[in-house]
């Protein structure tokens, strides 16, 4: 339990890269891989663009976070047809410890193609940052969209019961299907957000 907390609006993210005609999982477990590991399920090192988690499936102490809505988001670089496969195919279940809270068909989900939450990078420090209008690192208001980060087709779910990750607390999101799906495009990337209010404060 923390105490003295202090709230304020925040955001986790994770995401699943799939190289050109590679295989997207019949279960993907996000919230898994923190940055500085490497990819799965494609090359290179994960960065903030990527994910920001720091720990694999926890938070550190003395953060809690409380989800109050789930945003799922394609990249505007994937193939139409990959997309409405995955949507169509694919529950989304947002576990704490071994008990899903959420188990809804993304295809269920509200769907919008005017992206919620872009990811921009600073045109000063070159800081990555979510939905802030300024920069959270030096203040500017001057930002690009990262091309291949910036969200397409969403698909979002509104958190109408108390849901709340103490620190240190087992939780993930995963995606199941019953088979596995070949991607069709040339490139394809999907992120999910938790959104909702960090929680920092004295344990």
């Amino acid at each position: 339990m923390l105490n003295h907390v202090q709230l304020r609006t925040g955001r986790l993210w994770d995401s699943i890269e799939i190289p050109t005609k590679g295989t997207f999982p019949q279960m993907v477990k996000l919230f898994a891989n923190p940055i500085g590991v490497p990819n799965l399920w494609s090359t290179g090192t994960r960065t903030i663009i990527d994910t920001n988690m720091e720990m694999a499936n926890a938070l550190p102490a003395p953060m809690g976070f409380e989800v109050k809505k789930i945003v799922l988001s394609f990249s505007n670089k994937c193939d139409e047809k990959d997309v409405i496969e995955i949507a169509e195919n694919y529950v989304l279940k947002f576990w704490l410890q071994q008990k899903f809270f959420v188990n809804v068909p993304i295809l269920h989900m509200l769907s919008t193609k005017d992206p919620l939450n872009p990811i921009k990078i600073c045109e000063f420090c070159r800081s990555v940052f979510v939905m802030e209008s300024r920069c959270p690192s030096c203040g500017a208001m001057q930002f690009t969209l990262t091309g291949m980060g910036e969200p397409g087709q969403q698909y979002v779910i509104d958190i109408t019961q108390e849901l709340n990750i103490v620190c240190q607390q087992y939780f993930q999101v995963t995606l199941e299907s019953i088979t596995c799906y070949t991607i069709k495009g040339d490139y394809f990337k999907l992120w999910v957000h938790l959104e909702g209010n960090e929680q920092i404060g004295v344990q």
